[in-house]
């Protein structure tokens, strides 16, 4: 019991429940071969669009980026050193390595701040020498600045001694603050301030330099740096380098200017791996002066130094995560686009499907003829009912008076009982037999020779094709999609008039409220129809066995509307043995429902009420046809006639002959049927 309970509720819970819906033709799904091919297209269409996709997404070509500011009033340190950092310094003047205006120190500069407040303050001088091309070279390593470092004259600049470093870190509010000051000061020969440096130029006079500032007007600080800038968003060498030529200041002997020069941090990781929630990441850090990022006040020169360059740190901090287009994302952007291209598409797709599915439906459901029976054929069948009509009548009208007499056979045979014995009785019987029979077989020939038949096979045959040639299928044209594309308003014809009103027919049928009452009404026949044991039995109904041997085809109760539905199948003209083939199996099915048909004519004999209705449900034209065809006498009345027929129709072949009717009592029930 808690099993069954537990199966329920897990029941409850199964997402992947199949949906339970009815077929068509033996499929879940109406498919036509116009939907495959716009199918074959669209994933044409789509690897068209996406093969670049595709390799670009194998190549790594799509970068996701997401970048971050940071602020930090106590920022992380900066090392600049040969690897990574470069820069050129010179006053704007002819032979500054060799006979200088001014003198250019660098120091490294650290103030520690105290609990207290106090602040101690550490310099170290870099030393500064000629600049060389290996110096740059290093930096610009995937370029060759050997062009550029000569037409700049960089060999006359001063540049940091070999191996040297410099950390930039803090702010002013920063317990520990460092820092580098680049200064201009008064130019000195061989005196104490420039004893520890390895520059040691012989300084121009002051005739020189008063003359520089005549036609100058200023004197000119200059600092050439190497610089990068990054561009996250390409797939490889996101970084480049170059020589920033920015920085410049403007300084007289009276004021000079104090430059802050920011330096920032940029730490780019980099996810290598394209499959989703796998990560191998990479990190680069970049340090990067942005352009115009630096502040510039004018001061008073004290005499010693005449301009100031602080070189620190950016409290601003960049974090930049990139990684490449993911499987994930490609499939999203490929599913994306599909159902784009899918729903243009497919608005045209499942309109012509929709059509088709209903035409075919419509075609398989009903019957639309192309036009009334001409005048001529329709005088015929009333020449041929006559005929048969007079056949009726003279048949029972020549019918020996010993059939009337034997209607009076109670009283009759009391009498005669007392004279004749039986065997006499049965002689004359028989006679008379045989005489009705020779009768019956005397109008028939005359029948046939009025009509003009030769024998029932070629009659038949010749009735059902223009059966077959008088119905004509509904299709799609281009006049149908005008007229739905115009709201049913415009370029109707013979196609969407009859499509419409079946569709509307076939709403109709399908209608749920429609099939519970058909079902109703099944049910209420088998309680009028049936005892209770009857419905018992007919209640219990066994499973149908499915085994490996070949299902045999068994006659169909819709054979003949089968037959006319398929109609699309069969051509005016047959010219292969294909198309032959199938229009002896039209033929033949209706030798099947000719076949059936007289069986029923024998059970008619017994006052069988619910086979005169099926018969009646025929049609006017086939009963015609099929009564006609009784009357036809083979070419020998062999005993195949009088064989009973099987319900499985083994021999069903165009060239079988159907039965004809060679009995009295048979031909007698046709005047059932008509009255």
């Amino acid at each position: 019991m808690q099993q069954s309970i537990a199966f329920k509720v897990f029941k409850n819970f199964d997402i992947f429940g199949q949906n339970i819906q009815l077929n068509f033709n033996g499929d879940d799904s109406y498919q036509t071969a116009t939907g495959g091919i716009f199918s074959i297209t669209i994933i044409a269409v789509i690897a068209f669009f996406f093969q670049q996709n595709i390799v670009d997404f194998l190549n790594k070509n799509y970068v996701n980026l997401d970048v971050q500011t940071l602020f930090d009033a106590n920022p992380d340190d900066i090392i600049f050193n040969d690897d990574n950092y470069m820069f050129a310094l010179a006053i704007e003047q002819n032979k500054f390595n060799t006979n200088p205006y001014f003198n250019i120190t660098l120091k490294q500069r650290i103030y520690t701040r105290l609990n207290n407040g106090t602040i101690i303050k550490q310099d170290s001088f870099i030393d500064l020498i000629p600049c060389t091309i290996d110096r740059f070279q290093n930096i610009f390593n995937n370029q060759n600045f050997t062009d550029q470092f000569i037409s700049l004259g960089l060999s006359e600049w001063l540049c940091p001694h070999y191996n040297y470093s410099i950390r930039l870190s803090g702010g002013y509010t920063s317990q520990i603050f460092q820092f580098t000051k680049i200064t201009v000061s008064e130019c000195s020969n061989y005196t104490d301030n420039n004893q520890i440096l390895t520059w040691k130029p012989k300084c121009a006079s002051s005739s020189d330099r008063d003359n520089h500032l005549n036609n100058d007007r200023s004197f000119r600080l200059k600092m050439y740096m190497t610089n990068t800038i990054i561009n996250p968003l390409q797939p490889k060498n996101i970084s480049q380098v170059f020589l920033d030529d920015e920085l410049f200041f403007s300084f007289l002997l009276l004021t000079g200017t104090e430059t802050d020069v920011f330096y920032q941090k940029y730490n780019v990781t980099t996810n290598q791996n394209i499959f989703p929630y796998i990560e191998d990441n990479q990190e680069q850090l970049f340090n990067i002066k942005q352009q115009g990022d630096f502040r510039v006040n004018n001061v008073q020169n004290s005499g010693s130094s005449y301009s100031a360059l602080y070189m620190r740190r950016s409290p601003y901090t960049y974090k930049v995560k990139r990684d490449f287009q993911d499987l994930a994302d490609l499939l999203s952007y490929l599913g994306g686009f599909a159902n784009i291209v899918v729903m243009i598409f497919g608005f045209f797709i499942s309109f012509y499907n929709k059509s088709q599915f209903m035409i075919e439906l419509a075609n398989q459901v009903y019957d639309f003829p192309i036009k009334n029976v001409s005048n001529i054929e329709l005088q015929q069948r009333k020449e041929i009912k006559k005929t048969i009509a007079r056949a009726k009548s003279r048949t029972i009208i020549q019918k020996p008076n010993t059939q009337y007499s034997q209607l009076q056979s109670p009283k009759y045979n009391q009498n005669q009982q007392l004279i004749i014995n039986d065997t006499t009785k049965q002689d004359e019987q028989c006679i008379t037999k045989q005489g009705e029979q020779q009768t019956f077989q005397q109008e028939q020939e005359k029948i046939i020779q009025q009509l003009g038949i030769t024998d029932r096979k070629s009659y038949l045959t010749q009735q059902i094709e223009k059966i077959l040639n008088r119905s004509c299928p509904i299709f799609f044209n281009c006049k149908y999609i005008l007229y739905q594309l115009f709201c049913q308003r415009f370029f109707y014809d013979r196609n969407s008039i009859l499509l419409q009103k079946a569709i509307k027919n076939i709403n109709q049928d399908l209608d749920l409220c429609v099939i519970i009452d058909k079902v109703k009404e099944i049910n209420l026949l088998k309680e009028l129809l049936l005892t209770e044991d009857q419905l018992v039995l007919f209640d219990f109904a066994p499973k149908e066995v499915i085994n490996l041997e070949v299902d045999k085809k068994l006659t169909s109760r819709n054979l003949a509307r089968n037959t006319i539905r398929n109609f699309n199948q069969i051509q005016n003209t047959l010219n292969s043995l294909e198309e032959q083939n199938k229009s002896n199996q039209s033929i033949n099915t209706y030798y099947k429902l000719f076949k059936a048909y007289d069986r029923m004519h024998q059970s008619l004999q017994q006052n069988d009420k619910i086979n005169e209705k099926l018969i009646g449900k025929l049609g006017q034209e086939v009963r015609d046809i099929f009564e006609v065809s009784q009357f036809i006498q083979w070419e020998n009345n062999r005993k195949m006639n009088s064989e009973p027929l099987d319900d499985e129709f083994q021999c069903d072949s165009v060239n079988s002959d159907p039965p004809c009717i060679t009995s009295l009592d048979q031909f007698k029930v046709n005047l059932k049927i008509n009255s």
